[in-house]
């Protein structure tokens, strides 16, 4: 499956960390550092699998299947903002 970030999501980046504008327009959401990577790599239509690699390798200390669960956890609930969308 590809994702890529909502074309009618406005966001700002403010030191090094993405703030998502919300559809109320009253609601910011700031993403910590590795959510704005992850955030940053799904401007385009990108395949969970190939972030899970493209990404795995910047982290220390986590394991390749626990590095899968939490992107695959942090997706489903992008996906239920409305935040990303299935490409």
């Amino acid at each position: 499956m590809k994702i890529a970030r909502n074309p009618d999501i406005v966001f700002e980046m403010f030191d090094d960390q993405a703030v998502i504008v919300g559809d109320s327009d009253e609601e910011l959401l700031t993403l910590n550092p590795v959510a704005t990577l992850i955030w940053t790599n799904i401007e385009e239509p990108t395949a969970i699998e190939a972030l899970e690699g493209k990404l795995f390798d910047l982290f220390e200390g986590v394991t390749r299947e626990q590095w899968a669960t939490d992107l695959r956890v942090f997706v489903e609930q992008l996906k239920t903002e409305g935040l990303v969308v299935e490409a």
